[in-house]
């Protein structure tokens, strides 16, 4: 194979790859793109953003911790102080399309010194025959000015969208903020009801591994058991009573968890232990 003949081959397998490499990607198409208005046919819309908390929330203590909370929490006051603030931006950013007017006044005097070439000048100088210029010359204005910015390269419209996206994103995580406060003021008041209920349950327990040891040492007495089965029960009662202490530690940190969410200074949390079971 001459030289010619191998320089159009080769040709020709450059332009078969430079046609190949600039064929367009196929993509993959849905073939059916409709969706079914409901899960696996579940006609039931209702969902729990759609539903209230209070009405979710049939416990009287545990709404008024809630609505306390949306007054007194420090985080959703300055959530919302950060509202009136992006709120107030947004009316700055539309007043800057209009035009500024701006009156200004001012009022001065001009005394120059006797002792100098103006000063002596001014001496014998008259304004007209028989009226000297004054050793103070008062000076007064009085002016308005007018202003107006075209924005041309849109810097005004997208200042004004900007402080309108970030008053959209604090009015979301303003409700994103509620939604977390009544989630996590119902979870530690739902733990205090239960830790109320292990804390009878650890009482009744008590009392009966009292009276069993009572029972015990009576059999002691009368020579049917040992010392060991005494310090068997003794130990029992003690065991129990130190898990009540425990309940007790856990039942002050709840409290403090929701009196901090409530926005007030530590104290007993007012509770209904009677929705419990119905909860």
């Amino acid at each position: 194979m001459d030289k010619k003949n191998i320089y159009i081959l080769s040709a020709s397998i450059l332009m078969l790859t430079a046609v190949t490499s600039c064929k367009s990607p196929v993509f993959m198409r849905d073939v059916n793109q409709n969706t079914p208005d409901t899960y696996r046919g579940n006609n039931d819309t209702t969902t729990l953003a759609d539903i209230s908390w209070r009405e979710f929330f049939k416990d009287s203590s545990l709404t008024k911790l809630i609505d306390s909370a949306f007054v007194n929490n420090q985080e959703l006051n300055i959530n919302l102080m950060e509202l009136t603030i992006g709120n107030n931006e947004i009316m700055a950013r539309k007043g800057e399309y209009l035009p500024f007017l701006d009156v200004g006044a001012g009022a001065g005097a001009v005394r120059t010194a006797r002792y100098t070439p103006d000063g002596a000048m001014e001496a014998t100088t008259e304004m007209e025959p028989g009226r000297p210029i004054p050793d103070v010359v008062p000076d007064f204005s009085l002016g308005a000015y007018a202003r107006w910015e075209i924005d041309i390269w849109g810097k005004l419209h997208n200042a004004k969208r900007a402080a309108a996206q970030r008053y959209l994103s604090s009015v979301e995580g303003r409700k994103f903020m509620q939604t977390q406060i009544v989630a996590e003021i119902a979870n530690s008041y739902f733990e205090l009801q239960a830790l109320d209920r292990q804390l009878e349950i650890l009482d009744q327990n008590i009392q009966i591994q009292t009276n069993a040891l009572n029972i015990v040492k009576m059999e002691k007495a009368s020579a049917r058991v040992t010392e060991l089965a005494v310090q068997k029960f003794e130990a029992e009662v003690a065991h129990t009573k130190s898990l009540r202490y425990i309940i007790r530690q856990q039942i002050i940190v709840a409290e403090n968890r929701i009196n901090f969410l409530v926005g007030r200074f530590p104290q007993p949390v007012e509770r209904n232990d009677a929705t419990f079971d119905q909860n």
